[in-house]
Protein backbone atom coordinates (compact mmCIF):
# COMPACT_ATOMS: atom_id res chain seq x y z
CA UNK A 1 0.00 0.00 0.00
CA UNK A 2 3.04 2.46 1.29
CA UNK A 3 4.66 1.89 -2.40
CA UNK A 4 1.15 2.71 -4.48
CA UNK A 5 0.90 5.74 -2.77
CA UNK A 6 4.56 6.67 -3.03
CA UNK A 7 4.24 6.24 -7.15
CA UNK A 8 0.63 8.10 -7.01
CA UNK A 9 2.39 10.97 -5.15
CA UNK A 10 5.58 11.02 -7.56
CA UNK A 11 3.60 11.10 -10.57
CA UNK A 12 1.04 13.55 -9.34
CA UNK A 13 3.84 16.00 -8.59
CA UNK A 14 4.92 15.76 -11.90
CA UNK A 15 1.25 16.21 -13.53
CA UNK A 16 0.84 19.39 -10.99
CA UNK A 17 4.41 20.60 -11.98
CA UNK A 18 3.40 20.53 -15.86
CA UNK A 19 -0.03 22.23 -15.23
CA UNK A 20 -0.48 24.47 -12.47
CA UNK A 21 -3.76 24.85 -12.73
CA UNK A 22 -4.78 21.20 -12.25
CA UNK A 23 -3.01 21.60 -9.03
CA UNK A 24 -6.21 23.34 -7.13
CA UNK A 25 -8.85 20.87 -8.90
CA UNK A 26 -10.27 17.62 -7.46
CA UNK A 27 -8.46 14.80 -9.47
CA UNK A 28 -11.43 13.60 -11.86
CA UNK A 29 -12.07 9.21 -11.28
CA UNK A 30 -13.09 7.32 -13.82
CA UNK A 31 -13.74 3.41 -12.91
CA UNK A 32 -13.28 1.28 -16.26
CA UNK A 33 -15.29 -1.71 -15.73
CA UNK A 34 -16.24 -5.36 -17.49
CA UNK A 35 -15.20 -8.54 -18.78
CA UNK A 36 -12.43 -9.51 -20.81
CA UNK A 37 -13.31 -6.87 -23.19
CA UNK A 38 -12.38 -4.01 -20.78
CA UNK A 39 -9.31 -6.21 -20.12
CA UNK A 40 -8.00 -5.60 -23.10
CA UNK A 41 -6.82 -8.42 -25.93
CA UNK A 42 -5.76 -5.95 -29.06
CA UNK A 43 -2.46 -6.97 -30.06
CA UNK A 44 0.29 -4.21 -29.75
CA UNK A 45 3.55 -5.63 -31.68
CA UNK A 46 2.84 -9.48 -31.83
CA UNK A 47 3.45 -10.55 -35.69
CA UNK A 48 4.39 -14.33 -35.81
CA UNK A 49 2.58 -15.69 -39.06
CA UNK A 50 1.18 -18.60 -37.68
CA UNK A 51 -0.46 -17.40 -34.05
CA UNK A 52 -0.80 -13.39 -34.85
CA UNK A 53 -1.20 -13.22 -38.57
CA UNK A 54 1.96 -11.67 -39.57
CA UNK A 55 1.08 -8.79 -37.43
CA UNK A 56 -1.74 -7.68 -39.55
CA UNK A 57 -4.33 -5.55 -37.23
CA UNK A 58 -1.77 -5.36 -34.63
CA UNK A 59 -1.14 -1.65 -33.08
CA UNK A 60 2.23 -1.35 -34.95
CA UNK A 61 0.57 -2.18 -38.12
CA UNK A 62 -2.77 0.10 -37.54
CA UNK A 63 -0.89 2.98 -37.08
CA UNK A 64 0.53 2.92 -40.65
CA UNK A 65 -2.26 0.91 -42.46
CA UNK A 66 -5.37 1.35 -40.81
CA UNK A 67 -8.23 3.70 -41.67
CA UNK A 68 -7.44 5.33 -38.02
CA UNK A 69 -3.86 5.27 -38.69
CA UNK A 70 -4.05 9.18 -38.77
CA UNK A 71 -5.84 9.35 -35.19
CA UNK A 72 -3.27 7.56 -33.53
CA UNK A 73 -0.14 9.22 -33.73
CA UNK A 74 -0.10 10.82 -30.46
CA UNK A 75 0.44 6.97 -28.96
CA UNK A 76 4.26 6.89 -30.05
CA UNK A 77 6.85 9.94 -28.33
CA UNK A 78 8.82 11.75 -31.04
CA UNK A 79 11.61 9.15 -30.24
CA UNK A 80 9.00 6.38 -31.70
CA UNK A 81 8.71 5.01 -27.64
CA UNK A 82 5.24 4.10 -26.79
CA UNK A 83 3.74 7.50 -24.89
CA UNK A 84 3.14 8.12 -21.47
CA UNK A 85 0.86 10.58 -20.07
CA UNK A 86 2.05 12.46 -16.90
CA UNK A 87 -1.40 13.90 -16.05
CA UNK A 88 -3.76 10.78 -16.68
CA UNK A 89 -2.75 8.02 -14.30
CA UNK A 90 -4.23 4.30 -14.53
CA UNK A 91 -4.27 1.99 -11.08
CA UNK A 92 -5.29 -1.82 -12.43
CA UNK A 93 -4.49 -5.08 -10.30
CA UNK A 94 -4.40 -8.46 -11.91
CA UNK A 95 -3.69 -11.55 -9.48
CA UNK A 96 -3.61 -9.29 -6.38
CA UNK A 97 -0.48 -7.45 -7.71
CA UNK A 98 -1.12 -3.56 -7.93
CA UNK A 99 0.15 -1.99 -11.38
CA UNK A 100 0.11 2.08 -10.84
CA UNK A 101 1.77 4.30 -13.46
CA UNK A 102 1.36 6.80 -16.74
CA UNK A 103 -0.95 5.92 -19.04
CA UNK A 104 0.53 4.19 -21.91
CA UNK A 105 0.09 0.55 -23.84
CA UNK A 106 0.29 -2.62 -21.63
CA UNK A 107 -2.41 -2.19 -18.50
CA UNK A 108 -3.94 -5.78 -19.07
CA UNK A 109 -4.19 -9.04 -17.65
CA UNK A 110 -1.03 -10.10 -19.77
CA UNK A 111 1.37 -7.65 -18.02
CA UNK A 112 4.15 -5.84 -20.24
CA UNK A 113 3.62 -4.05 -23.19
CA UNK A 114 1.76 -6.72 -25.18
CA UNK A 115 -1.90 -5.25 -25.13
CA UNK A 116 -3.96 -2.79 -25.11
CA UNK A 117 -7.66 -2.39 -23.65
CA UNK A 118 -10.44 0.63 -24.41
CA UNK A 119 -8.12 2.27 -21.21
CA UNK A 120 -5.76 3.58 -23.29
CA UNK A 121 -7.59 6.04 -26.36
CA UNK A 122 -10.13 6.58 -23.41
CA UNK A 123 -7.18 7.63 -21.42
CA UNK A 124 -5.90 10.03 -23.90
CA UNK A 125 -9.58 11.14 -24.90
CA UNK A 126 -10.18 12.63 -21.34
CA UNK A 127 -6.70 13.56 -20.73
CA UNK A 128 -6.76 16.39 -23.81
CA UNK A 129 -10.29 17.52 -22.70
CA UNK A 130 -9.60 17.82 -18.84
CA UNK A 131 -7.76 20.42 -17.34
CA UNK A 132 -7.08 18.81 -13.29
CA UNK A 133 -5.27 15.05 -12.98
CA UNK A 134 -6.75 11.96 -14.18
CA UNK A 135 -6.83 8.67 -12.69
CA UNK A 136 -8.02 5.16 -14.17
CA UNK A 137 -9.00 2.76 -11.88
CA UNK A 138 -9.54 -0.47 -14.13
CA UNK A 139 -11.65 -3.57 -12.65
CA UNK A 140 -12.51 -6.60 -15.03
CA UNK A 141 -12.05 -10.25 -15.51
CA UNK A 142 -12.52 -12.63 -18.58
CA UNK A 143 -15.77 -14.82 -18.84
CA UNK A 144 -17.97 -13.11 -16.27
CA UNK A 145 -21.67 -12.94 -16.47
CA UNK A 146 -23.56 -9.60 -15.01
CA UNK A 147 -26.47 -12.44 -14.42
CA UNK A 148 -24.58 -14.17 -11.85
CA UNK A 149 -20.92 -12.42 -11.11
CA UNK A 150 -21.22 -9.20 -11.21
CA UNK A 151 -24.91 -9.57 -10.08
CA UNK A 152 -26.13 -6.55 -8.11
CA UNK A 153 -26.76 -6.37 -3.93
CA UNK A 154 -30.23 -4.98 -5.45
CA UNK A 155 -30.97 -8.00 -7.65
CA UNK A 156 -32.76 -10.95 -6.23
CA UNK A 157 -30.02 -13.77 -5.31
CA UNK A 158 -26.79 -14.08 -3.94
CA UNK A 159 -24.82 -11.04 -4.73
CA UNK A 160 -22.21 -12.18 -7.54
CA UNK A 161 -18.81 -12.12 -6.19
CA UNK A 162 -16.91 -10.01 -8.64
CA UNK A 163 -19.58 -6.74 -7.90
CA UNK A 164 -18.01 -7.45 -4.58
CA UNK A 165 -14.57 -7.68 -5.72
CA UNK A 166 -15.12 -4.79 -8.07
CA UNK A 167 -16.17 -2.62 -5.72
CA UNK A 168 -13.13 -4.00 -3.10
CA UNK A 169 -10.82 -2.61 -5.39
CA UNK A 170 -12.00 1.04 -6.59
CA UNK A 171 -12.52 1.47 -2.70
CA UNK A 172 -8.76 0.31 -2.59
CA UNK A 173 -7.30 2.18 -5.58
CA UNK A 174 -9.33 5.55 -3.64
CA UNK A 175 -7.78 5.05 -0.29
CA UNK A 176 -4.09 5.87 -1.76
CA UNK A 177 -6.21 9.64 -2.58
CA UNK A 178 -8.29 9.75 0.86
CA UNK A 179 -5.17 11.20 2.50
CA UNK A 180 -5.38 14.16 0.59
CA UNK A 181 -8.72 15.02 2.31
CA UNK A 182 -12.63 14.72 1.21
CA UNK A 183 -11.74 17.38 -2.39
CA UNK A 184 -9.03 15.44 -3.65
CA UNK A 185 -10.70 13.81 -5.95
CA UNK A 186 -14.34 13.06 -7.18
CA UNK A 187 -15.78 10.10 -9.58
CA UNK A 188 -16.52 11.46 -13.25
CA UNK A 189 -17.76 8.09 -14.23
CA UNK A 190 -18.08 4.45 -14.41
CA UNK A 191 -17.76 2.69 -17.77
CA UNK A 192 -18.98 -0.38 -18.61
CA UNK A 193 -17.51 -2.73 -21.22
CA UNK A 194 -19.48 -6.10 -20.61
CA UNK A 195 -21.43 -8.79 -21.52
CA UNK A 196 -20.88 -11.82 -23.91
CA UNK A 197 -21.67 -14.55 -21.21
CA UNK A 198 -25.02 -13.11 -20.75
CA UNK A 199 -25.39 -12.72 -24.28
CA UNK A 200 -24.49 -16.60 -25.12
CA UNK A 201 -27.11 -17.07 -21.70
CA UNK A 202 -30.79 -16.73 -22.90
CA UNK A 203 -31.81 -16.73 -19.05
CA UNK A 204 -29.00 -13.84 -18.75
CA UNK A 205 -29.63 -11.84 -21.51
CA UNK A 206 -33.53 -11.83 -20.63
CA UNK A 207 -32.76 -10.41 -17.42
CA UNK A 208 -29.61 -8.33 -18.48
CA UNK A 209 -31.89 -4.77 -19.06
CA UNK A 210 -33.22 -5.20 -15.58
CA UNK A 211 -29.78 -6.22 -13.87
CA UNK A 212 -28.06 -3.02 -15.52
CA UNK A 213 -30.68 -0.59 -14.05
CA UNK A 214 -29.97 -2.02 -10.89
CA UNK A 215 -26.09 -2.22 -11.18
CA UNK A 216 -26.35 1.80 -11.88
CA UNK A 217 -28.22 2.27 -8.54
CA UNK A 218 -26.14 0.03 -6.51
CA UNK A 219 -22.90 1.33 -7.74
CA UNK A 220 -24.11 5.32 -6.86
CA UNK A 221 -25.41 3.40 -3.83
CA UNK A 222 -22.15 2.43 -3.17
CA UNK A 223 -19.96 5.65 -3.59
CA UNK A 224 -22.72 7.89 -2.37
CA UNK A 225 -22.88 9.07 -5.99
CA UNK A 226 -26.14 9.65 -6.85
CA UNK A 227 -25.57 11.54 -10.57
CA UNK A 228 -22.36 9.67 -11.34
CA UNK A 229 -22.15 9.27 -14.94
CA UNK A 230 -23.02 5.60 -16.56
CA UNK A 231 -21.15 4.93 -19.68
CA UNK A 232 -22.28 1.13 -21.31
CA UNK A 233 -20.46 0.15 -24.60
CA UNK A 234 -22.31 -1.82 -26.59
CA UNK A 235 -21.35 -5.53 -27.45
CA UNK A 236 -19.96 -4.41 -30.73
CA UNK A 237 -17.63 -7.41 -31.51
CA UNK A 238 -18.66 -9.22 -35.09
CA UNK A 239 -20.07 -6.11 -36.62
CA UNK A 240 -24.08 -5.63 -37.46
CA UNK A 241 -25.83 -8.37 -35.94
CA UNK A 242 -28.56 -10.60 -37.94
CA UNK A 243 -32.20 -9.64 -36.96
CA UNK A 244 -33.11 -11.99 -34.10
CA UNK A 245 -30.45 -13.72 -33.41
CA UNK A 246 -28.76 -13.81 -29.85
CA UNK A 247 -26.47 -10.79 -30.63
CA UNK A 248 -29.37 -8.75 -31.99
CA UNK A 249 -31.36 -9.79 -28.69
CA UNK A 250 -28.73 -9.21 -26.26
CA UNK A 251 -28.31 -5.24 -27.76
CA UNK A 252 -31.37 -4.15 -27.50
CA UNK A 253 -31.17 -5.38 -23.57
CA UNK A 254 -28.14 -3.68 -23.27
CA UNK A 255 -30.00 0.06 -24.92
CA UNK A 256 -32.98 -0.39 -22.95
CA UNK A 257 -31.67 -0.86 -19.49
CA UNK A 258 -29.62 2.01 -20.58
CA UNK A 259 -32.10 4.17 -21.45
CA UNK A 260 -33.85 3.16 -18.08
CA UNK A 261 -30.82 4.66 -15.87
CA UNK A 262 -30.89 8.47 -15.71
CA UNK A 263 -27.70 9.92 -16.93
CA UNK A 264 -26.69 7.24 -18.60
CA UNK A 265 -25.58 6.60 -22.32
CA UNK A 266 -25.28 4.00 -24.25
CA UNK A 267 -22.14 4.02 -26.61
CA UNK A 268 -22.29 2.01 -30.13
CA UNK A 269 -19.57 -0.13 -31.34
CA UNK A 270 -20.51 -2.42 -33.84
CA UNK A 271 -19.16 -0.17 -36.31
CA UNK A 272 -15.60 -1.18 -34.59
CA UNK A 273 -15.33 -4.70 -36.06
CA UNK A 274 -12.69 -5.53 -38.62
CA UNK A 275 -11.76 -8.10 -40.82
CA UNK A 276 -10.75 -11.13 -39.04
CA UNK A 277 -7.95 -11.50 -41.95
CA UNK A 278 -6.81 -8.83 -41.38
CA UNK A 279 -6.32 -8.91 -37.41
CA UNK A 280 -3.62 -10.72 -35.39
CA UNK A 281 -6.41 -13.13 -33.94
CA UNK A 282 -8.44 -14.72 -36.73
CA UNK A 283 -10.83 -16.70 -34.70
CA UNK A 284 -11.09 -14.79 -31.75
CA UNK A 285 -14.54 -13.30 -32.74
CA UNK A 286 -15.16 -12.86 -28.89
CA UNK A 287 -11.81 -10.54 -28.68
CA UNK A 288 -12.58 -8.24 -32.10
CA UNK A 289 -9.84 -10.65 -33.27
CA UNK A 290 -7.14 -9.16 -31.21
CA UNK A 291 -7.78 -5.64 -33.64
CA UNK A 292 -5.84 -3.06 -32.24
CA UNK A 293 -7.80 -0.08 -34.00
CA UNK A 294 -11.17 -1.73 -32.78
CA UNK A 295 -9.86 -1.56 -29.20
CA UNK A 296 -8.72 1.76 -30.33
CA UNK A 297 -12.00 3.07 -31.07
CA UNK A 298 -13.95 1.31 -28.85
CA UNK A 299 -11.34 3.90 -26.10
CA UNK A 300 -12.20 6.53 -28.22
CA UNK A 301 -16.00 6.62 -28.28
CA UNK A 302 -16.60 5.49 -24.70
CA UNK A 303 -14.50 8.38 -23.81
CA UNK A 304 -16.02 11.00 -26.11
CA UNK A 305 -19.43 9.79 -24.39
CA UNK A 306 -18.56 10.50 -20.70
CA UNK A 307 -16.73 13.56 -22.08
CA UNK A 308 -20.49 14.44 -23.20
CA UNK A 309 -22.35 13.86 -20.20
CA UNK A 310 -19.40 16.20 -17.86
CA UNK A 311 -19.49 19.11 -19.92
CA UNK A 312 -22.64 18.96 -21.50
CA UNK A 313 -23.91 20.32 -25.43
CA UNK A 314 -21.25 22.42 -26.59
CA UNK A 315 -22.58 26.29 -26.90
CA UNK A 316 -24.26 27.15 -29.66
CA UNK A 317 -21.27 28.53 -31.97
CA UNK A 318 -22.42 32.21 -33.22
CA UNK A 319 -22.49 32.03 -37.69
CA UNK A 320 -21.30 35.22 -37.88
CA UNK A 321 -18.35 34.42 -36.58
CA UNK A 322 -17.74 31.80 -38.33
CA UNK A 323 -15.28 32.01 -41.88
CA UNK A 324 -11.91 33.93 -42.55
CA UNK A 325 -10.88 37.32 -41.01
CA UNK A 326 -8.02 39.62 -41.12
CA UNK A 327 -6.74 42.44 -38.87
CA UNK A 328 -7.18 45.83 -40.67
CA UNK A 329 -5.48 47.77 -38.37
CA UNK A 330 -4.65 50.54 -40.51
CA UNK A 331 -8.35 51.29 -39.21
CA UNK A 332 -7.82 52.08 -35.57
CA UNK A 333 -7.81 55.54 -34.46
CA UNK A 334 -6.18 54.84 -31.13
CA UNK A 335 -3.62 52.07 -29.87
CA UNK A 336 -6.10 51.12 -27.16
CA UNK A 337 -9.85 51.04 -29.43
CA UNK A 338 -10.64 47.35 -30.03
CA UNK A 339 -9.01 45.91 -32.79
CA UNK A 340 -10.90 46.02 -36.31
CA UNK A 341 -11.11 42.48 -38.44
CA UNK A 342 -12.70 42.45 -42.17
CA UNK A 343 -13.57 39.55 -43.72
CA UNK A 344 -10.48 38.58 -45.58
CA UNK A 345 -11.89 38.48 -49.34
CA UNK A 346 -12.93 41.81 -48.61
CA UNK A 347 -10.37 43.88 -50.32
CA UNK A 348 -7.13 43.71 -51.66
CA UNK A 349 -4.84 44.28 -48.45
CA UNK A 350 -1.73 46.40 -48.38
CA UNK A 351 1.38 44.81 -47.89
CA UNK A 352 2.67 44.16 -44.04
CA UNK A 353 5.24 42.81 -41.95
CA UNK A 354 2.31 40.77 -39.54
CA UNK A 355 -0.70 41.11 -40.22
CA UNK A 356 -3.02 38.77 -38.12
CA UNK A 357 -5.29 36.51 -39.47
CA UNK A 358 -8.37 33.94 -38.31
CA UNK A 359 -10.33 31.11 -39.44
CA UNK A 360 -13.17 30.07 -37.88
CA UNK A 361 -14.56 26.47 -38.64
CA UNK A 362 -17.96 25.27 -37.68
CA UNK A 363 -16.81 22.12 -36.82
CA UNK A 364 -14.85 23.97 -33.72
CA UNK A 365 -11.76 23.91 -35.56
CA UNK A 366 -9.19 26.79 -36.94
CA UNK A 367 -6.19 28.30 -38.35
CA UNK A 368 -4.82 31.41 -36.99
CA UNK A 369 -1.42 33.15 -37.43
CA UNK A 370 1.27 32.01 -34.99
CA UNK A 371 4.29 34.48 -34.77
CA UNK A 372 7.08 32.82 -33.29
CA UNK A 373 9.92 34.29 -31.11
CA UNK A 374 12.45 34.46 -33.65
CA UNK A 375 9.65 36.78 -35.42
CA UNK A 376 8.72 34.11 -38.28
CA UNK A 377 4.79 33.59 -38.69
CA UNK A 378 2.61 30.65 -40.43
CA UNK A 379 -0.82 29.49 -40.28
CA UNK A 380 -1.45 27.06 -37.86
CA UNK A 381 -4.16 24.65 -37.04
CA UNK A 382 -6.05 24.32 -33.59
CA UNK A 383 -9.31 24.61 -31.96
CA UNK A 384 -11.88 27.42 -30.61
CA UNK A 385 -14.64 27.58 -28.56
CA UNK A 386 -16.81 30.09 -26.44
CA UNK A 387 -15.90 30.30 -22.90
CA UNK A 388 -18.44 28.91 -20.57
CA UNK A 389 -18.03 31.44 -18.58
CA UNK A 390 -17.94 34.37 -20.24
CA UNK A 391 -20.27 33.96 -23.86
CA UNK A 392 -18.28 37.16 -25.46
CA UNK A 393 -15.27 35.57 -25.02
CA UNK A 394 -12.95 33.49 -27.72
CA UNK A 395 -11.01 30.97 -26.68
CA UNK A 396 -8.22 29.41 -29.27
CA UNK A 397 -6.02 26.75 -28.36
CA UNK A 398 -3.20 24.70 -29.98
CA UNK A 399 -3.95 21.19 -31.68
CA UNK A 400 -3.33 19.63 -28.78
CA UNK A 401 -6.47 21.54 -27.18
CA UNK A 402 -4.70 21.65 -23.43
CA UNK A 403 -3.08 25.18 -24.24
CA UNK A 404 -5.28 28.58 -24.64
CA UNK A 405 -2.47 30.35 -27.14
CA UNK A 406 -5.30 33.13 -28.14
CA UNK A 407 -8.03 34.85 -26.10
CA UNK A 408 -9.53 37.86 -27.21
CA UNK A 409 -13.23 39.62 -25.84
CA UNK A 410 -15.61 40.48 -28.84
CA UNK A 411 -16.98 43.98 -28.37
CA UNK A 412 -18.96 44.13 -31.48
CA UNK A 413 -19.70 41.63 -34.51
CA UNK A 414 -21.22 42.01 -38.39
CA UNK A 415 -21.22 39.59 -41.06
CA UNK A 416 -19.00 41.83 -42.42
CA UNK A 417 -16.36 43.20 -39.19
CA UNK A 418 -15.19 41.76 -35.97
CA UNK A 419 -14.11 44.47 -33.17
CA UNK A 420 -11.84 42.49 -30.91
CA UNK A 421 -10.22 43.36 -27.43
CA UNK A 422 -7.31 40.77 -27.17
CA UNK A 423 -6.27 38.66 -23.35
CA UNK A 424 -3.62 37.56 -22.73
CA UNK A 425 -3.76 33.19 -22.97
Amino acid sequence: MLATIARLLILAAIACSANTAAADQPMQVFILAGQSNMEGKGVVSYDDPNDYNAGKGNLVWSMKHSPSKDQMQHLRDDMGNWAERNDVLIWYKVKDKVRVGKLTVGYTNFGGQSHIGPELQFGHVVGDALTPQVLLIKTAWGGKSLHKDFRPPSAEGETGPYYTQMVAEVREALADLDQFGENAYELAGFIWQQGWNDMVDKEATAEYADNLVLLAQDIRDEFKSPKLPFVVGELGNGGPAKPGSGMDTYRKQQRTGTAKIEHAVFVETAAFARDPQMSPNKSHGHHWFGNAESYFLVGDALGKAALKMIQGEPKAMPDALIGDWTSSYEDKKKWDDPDIFLRTDSKDWPPSRFRMRYVFNKDGSCQYLYLAPNDAHKMTEGTWKIDPDNQSRVLISNKAGKQVDVSFDVVEMTKAKLLTKKLSP
